[in-house]
């Protein structure tokens, strides 16, 4: 699976409950649908051992909503579905942070080259480059929450709609920026890699061959030592 399917599989909950309600204008089957796929994800994950914290809470967030949805569908909690749903996401993220956890780092180790991985300087990097982008998500998704819930209280449902798309377009694309950040070698390992190549007299070495009995030879000044 790549990251981006990786992405729309974890959000698939959100993204589910939010289409539903509006297409059947029924919160509660919204949200009953968003706890289903949160269920089935967690489940599916925890078979794989590849537990998320941001399925947990989704799982959760989705739990407690369709109770109110089921338990008072004339709720005045219903008209805020947008804003509370950000809000999650922000609370989610910063749960996240606090537990060393970033739920961006959780989905893009699972997606970089082994060599990072293996390499404790750059994948220490990744981890900040996502501490970076997981920090977005929590401050844009708070703001876009309460934009959107002043905009719900003035009845305007377009501009609430606006708001959640840049509060949710703005942290995709700074995770996709901090994260190629990350991907790029630093500075120190390209010198590295360059003076692997060459000698102390800043010459790339010879290329070695080996000897007719197997021994190795230096480089190709010793060639003329062969026997005929």
């Amino acid at each position: 699976m790549g990251e981006l399917a990786d992405y729309l599989v974890s959000f698939a909950p959100w993204v589910g409950y939010v289409v539903l309600t509006n297409v059947l204008g029924s919160w509660s089957d919204g949200y009953a649908l968003g706890l289903g796929l949160a269920f089935g994800l967690v489940v599916y994950r925890t078979i794989r051992r590849d537990s998320r914290f941001l399925d947990i809470g989704t799982l959760c967030f989705c739990g407690v909503m369709t109770a109110v949805s089921v338990s008072d569908p004339t709720s005045p909690l219903r008209p805020y579905n947008l804003p509370l749903s950000m809000a999650a996401v922000s609370a989610i993220s910063v749960v996240s942070l606090a537990i060393r956890s970033p739920f961006t780092f959780r989905i893009a180790r699972l997606h970089v080259e082994r060599d990072i991985l293996d390499d404790p300087k750059r994948l220490n990097s990744l981890y900040q480059a996502h501490v970076a982008a997981t920090s977005w998500w929590a401050g844009s998704q708070f703001v876009a929450a309460a934009a959107s819930a002043i905009c719900v209280g003035a009845r305007s449902a377009l501009g609430a709609a606006a708001i959640q798309s840049v509060g949710t377009l703005l942290p995709a694309g700074m995770t996709r920026y901090h994260h190629a950040r990350a991907e790029r070698p630093s500075d120190d390992q390209t010198d590295h890699s360059t003076d692997d190549s060459t000698d102390d007299n800043g010459e790339e070495p010879e290329p070695s061959v080996t000897r007719p009995g197997g021994d190795r030879l230096e480089s190709l000044g010793e060639l003329g030592e062969l026997p005929s």
